[in-house]
C-alpha cells in the first residue's frame, strides 16, 4: 500500500535548509517526510566554525549576530547555555579600545587624529553596521556614506581625513558584501530592517548550534544535487553520481552564487524568465578573512596570538586565486608597512577563506546592485507551481485544487528585510515550510523541533 505521507527534500544544511527542515518535521508531525541534502560534509553553510589551536575558535564564514531581539540563534544560544543574556549589556565594552594606525607611523593615532579616525566609524548613520537609516534617494550607498563623511567636517585633519574615508569605504564593503560601494542600491537597503540590540558575537561559534539545530533530522552528507526535475506530480532529484530522489516537493536553499553559475543546467522545465531575470539582477559579493597566527616572539617571552584581516572585492578574487607563498608575502607587507602594529619578526602562518571560489557558495553573501530592485529579492523568493492539482477536486473531477508547489526557495538573498543575514536565512527557511504546510493541508499543531533552541 502506498504511502500517505508527503514527501519534501531540501537542498543544503545551512541555516536556511535547517530551518525548514525543523520547521516541517516540528509542526507537520508525522504526516510528513523530510530528506535534507548537503553537497558538503558539514552542516552550517557560510556559517562556519574552525579552531585555530591556542588563539580558539574563529568564524570563517558569518561572524556576528546582528541584533538579539527574536534572533533565532540567540534564543537558542540562550536556551543551551551558550550566552547568558548579560551580553547585551557587555557590547558596547568590546569596541572601547579600538586603536587606529597610518601607514608608516610607528605609533597610533592619539587626540584630535585619533577622535577624527573614530568619527568617521558611524558614518553610515547605523551604528553598528547597520543602514536601515539610509534614503531611497540616495542612489546609492557609496554616496550616502559620502555625504555623512562630509558632514564630518574633517577635512581639518588633513591627510588623516582622507585615509579615514579610504577606511571607512572598505569597511562599508565588507558590512554589505559589495565589491564597491557605488554598485550598492541604496533603495534595497533602505528596506533592510534591524532586530533590535547590539551586534555581538557567539562564544560558542555558530557550527555549534547548527549542530543542535541539526540533531534529529536525516541529512546526507556529499549529496550534490546535479538535477532537479519538476512537472505537476511532483519533482525528482538527481545526485552526482546519477542517484535519485522523488518527493511531493523542494525547499532550494543554495546561494544566489550557485543558483547564478547553475540554475540554467540544474532546473527541468528551466525557471519561469522572472526567477531567471530576479537570479541575474541581483549580485553575490566576496568578503573574505586571512587568519594570521603568530607564534612566540623571539627574545623577551610573549604569548602566541592572532589576527584577522578581511578583504573585498576586487581584491578577495585576487588573493583567493593566488599561491599560500603570495598570500604570505602580502600579509607580510602589510605587517612592514604598518610598524605600529608591533609584530615585526614574529613568525606566523595564514588560514584563509575562499568563499568566492568555492563552488558550494561562489560568494559569501548577496546584495542589490544598482539597477535591480528590491522586488528582486520577492521574485526569487517565489515558489514555482507546475501545472494543476493531479488530485481529484470535489465531486471526483481532476483539477479541482490549485496546484501545490513544487520547488520552492529559501536563503538569505530571498529575504527582503533581512538579507545578507544568518537570522534572514534561517527566518526564509521557515517561511518556505509554512508554505509547503499550508499547501499540503498538514498541521499538526506540534511545534517540537522548530521551536527556538529546544532539545
Amino acid at each position: 500500500m502506498a504511502s500517505s505521507k508527503k514527501k519534501c527534500i531540501i537542498i543544503g544544511a545551512g541555516y536556511a535548509g535547517l530551518a525548514a527542515a525543523r520547521t516541517l518535521v516540528g509542526e507537520g508531525g508525522d504526516r510528513l517526510e523530510v530528506v535534507v541534502l548537503e553537497a558538503g560534509h558539514r552542516v552550517g553553510g557560510r556559517a562556519h566554525t574552525e579552531s585555530l589551536g591556542q588563539c580558539g575558535y574563529a568564524e570563517f564564514g558569518a561572524t556576528w549576530l546582528h541584533g538579539v531581539v527574536n534572533h533565532p540563534v540567540y534564543e537558542a544560544a540562550l536556551r543551551l547555555k551558550y550566552m547568558d543574556g548579560t551580553e547585551k549589556e557587555r557590547a558596547g565594552m568590546q569596541w572601547g579600545t579600538s586603536q587606529y594606525v597610518l601607514e608608516g607611523a610607528a605609533a597610533a593615532l592619539e587626540g584630535a587624529d585619533a577622535l577624527a579616525a573614530a568619527k568617521a566609524a558611524p558614518a553610515n548613520g547605523g551604528g553598528g553596521g547597520g543602514s536601515s537609516a539610509v534614503p531611497a534617494a540616495a542612489g546609492s550607498i557609496g554616496t550616502f556614506v559620502r555625504q555623512r563623511f562630509q558632514q564630518l567636517d574633517l577635512a581639518a585633519r588633513g591627510n588623516v581625513a582622507c585615509d579615514a574615508w579610504a577606511w571607512r569605504e572598505r569597511l562599508q564593503r565588507a558590512i554589505d558584501g559589495c565589491h564597491t560601494t557605488d554598485d550598492m542600491n541604496a533603495a534595497s537597503m533602505a528596506e533592510y530592517h534591524e532586530l533590535p540590540g547590539p551586534n555581538i558575537p557567539l562564544p560558542c561559534g555558530y557550527q555549534a548550534v547548527a549542530e543542535h539545530f541539526a540533531e534529529g533530522l536525516d541529512i546526507r552528507f556529499g549529496q550534490r544535487v546535479e538535477r532537479v526535475r519538476y512537472d505537476a506530480h511532483g519533482v525528482h532529484v538527481t545526485v552526482a553520481g546519477g542517484a535519485e530522489l522523488a518527493a511531493d516537493a523542494v525547499i532550494v536553499t543554495v546561494s544566489l552564487g550557485v543558483l547564478k553559475a547553475e540554475h540554467e543546467h540544474m532546473f527541468s522545465p528551466p525557471l519561469p524568465p522572472c526567477k531567471a531575470s530576479a537570479i541575474a539582477a541581483l549580485a553575490m559579493g566576496c568578503v573574505d578573512k586571512l587568519f594570521i597566527e603568530f607564534g612566540a616572539a623571539v627574545g623577551p617571552a610573549q604569548a602566541s596570538c592572532c589576527a584577522v584581516m578581511w578583504i573585498t572585492g576586487a581584491d578577495a578574487v585576487a588573493m583567493e586565486a593566488a599561491t599560500d607563498e603570495e598570500v604570505c608575502r602580502g600579509v607580510q607587507g602589510v605587517l612592514d608597512a604598518f610598524p605600529a602594529i608591533s609584530l615585526a619578526g614574529r613568525p606566523f602562518r595564514v588560514r584563509r577563506t575562499r568563499w568566492g571560489a568555492d563552488p558550494l557558495f561562489r560568494g559569501s553573501y548577496s546584495y542589490c546592485p544598482a539597477g535591480a530592485r528590491a522586488a528582486d529579492m520577492d521574485a526569487l523568493a517565489a515558489p514555482v507551481v507546475s501545472g494543476p492539482s493531479p488530485n481529484p477536486g470535489p465531486g471526483g473531477a481532476a483539477g479541482g485544487q490549485a496546484a501545490p508547489p513544487r520547488v520552492l526557495f529559501a536563503g538569505e538573498a530571498t529575504h527582503r528585510s533581512y538579507f545578507g543575514t544568518v537570522h534572514g536565512a534561517y527566518f526564509s527557511g521557515q517561511r518556505e515550510a509554512r508554505r509547503l504546510l499550508a499547501a499540503f493541508g498538514v498541521h499538526s499543531g506540534a511545534h517540537v523541533l522548530s521551536s527556538i533552541g529546544s532539545a
